[in-house]
Parts: structure tokens; C-alpha cells; sequence
């Protein structure tokens, strides 16, 4: 093989390797979050989560019922746009966090952004109608 054609090799290695790190974190969050219900994790590659929100998650993540939340619907299917303007309007009211939704039709964990209440602690919940629980993180994604 010449040397141009084994540096073509090398990019195509490294983004293996990317991707396999990012299954294996995606694959360990999933593991915790079933075990709050769901039957598995949605697969995040094309949704807003990096590596290092997997990480996070998998490591600090912390689980909400789906019970008591407010709801306030806005754009629907845009909840970091939505939650973004909510939280730039209403700084000392809400604060932003991301992770996971667990949907009740399909059974399986969402990336999502949601607000919650600095008041008293309640999930507003901008865009989806059919959340069983939700797993996150404060802080925009």
C-alpha cells in the first residue's frame, strides 16, 4: 500500500474508534436508565448528546417522575430552542436541564431539554406529551 493510501486509512481508524468509544458510553447509560424503566436508549448519534453528555449523564445523572409536571407547549420536537428561551425569559423563574426523556408510547429514553422551577422544583415541559420519566442534568446541553 502506498503512504498516500495508508494516510486515507488512518481518518476512517480514528472515526471507528470515535464512534466505538461513543456506543460504549451510550451503551452504559443505557444499562442505568432501564433500570428506572424503558425497555432501551434511542440512539443518540444523531441527536444532541456528545460524548462528554454521556458521560456526564451516566456518571450524575439524576431520574424525575413523570408525575405533577407543568406543562407549556411551545415549538414541538424543539425543546433546546424552547427551554433556551423559556430560561432567557424567565432567568430567576426556571432553570434549564438536559438528558433523557422515557416516552410512554415507544418505551425507550429521548434526548431532551426541559425546564425545571426554581420555585419548587417542577418539570416544565415545553414539547412532549407522553413523558414517563426523565433522567438529567442541569445546564444547557
Amino acid at each position: 500500500m502506498s503512504e498516500e493510501a495508508h494516510e486515507s486509512v488512518k481518518p476512517n481508524e480514528q472515526q471507528d474508534l470515535k464512534w466505538k468509544e461513543f456506543k460504549e458510553l451510550q451503551d452504559a447509560l443505557a444499562e442505568r436508565v432501564v433500570q428506572i424503566g424503558g425497555s432501551g436508549l434511542c440512539d443518540c448519534a444523531d441527536e444532541s448528546l456528545s460524548k462528554a453528555h454521556l458521560r456526564a449523564l451516566r456518571e450524575h445523572g439524576i431520574a424525575s417522575s413523570g408525575a405533577n409536571v407543568k406543562r407549556l407547549p411551545m415549538a414541538p420536537h424543539d425543546c433546546n430552542q424552547n427551554v433556551a428561551a423559556l430560561v432567557k425569559h424567565n432567568p430567576d423563574e426556571y432553570r434549564w436541564w438536559f438528558g433523557l426523556a422515557l416516552g410512554k408510547e415507544d418505551g425507550l429514553w429521548h434526548a431532551h431539554s426541559w425546564g425545571v422551577s426554581k420555585k419548587d422544583g417542577r418539570i416544565i415541559e415545553t414539547c412532549k406529551e407522553d413523558v414517563q420519566a426523565y433522567f438529567g442534568l442541569p445546564g444547557p446541553p
